[in-house]
């Protein structure tokens, strides 16, 4: 059974597979595949996610572990002033940076 891709399981059991590109209301979905070479529901976008992972995560730029080498090609490629950013399913690393 698979663990999740954020926590590692310290959270809780998988529940879901999560959208780590998600859904973005400004941008079109084609434009997105064009972009990143995949598309939203292409299984490399899809990563095991625990409930309490998948809920805190919402909309913020959090990428699991496994994408660290992916973030500054995504800063590059969507870039804003919330950066995005590994994150370990902690509560503490839920806090926004600046």
């Amino acid at each position: 059974m698979p663990t999740c891709a954020y926590c590692d399981g310290r959270n809780g059991v998988v529940t879901c597979r999560d959208h780590v590109l998600h859904k973005f209301r400004w941008l079109p979905r084609a434009r997105i595949a064009a972009l990143v070479g995949f598309d939203r529901d292409d299984p490399q976008n899809l990563v095991p996610a625990c409930t309490f992972c998948n809920i805190n995560r919402i909309t913020r730029k959090l990428l699991p572990p496994s994408w660290a080498d992916r973030v500054e090609w995504l800063n590059a490629l969507f870039p804003s002033r919330v950066p995005w950013r590994v994150w370990d399913g902690s509560i503490e690393g839920l806090a926004v940076y600046g």
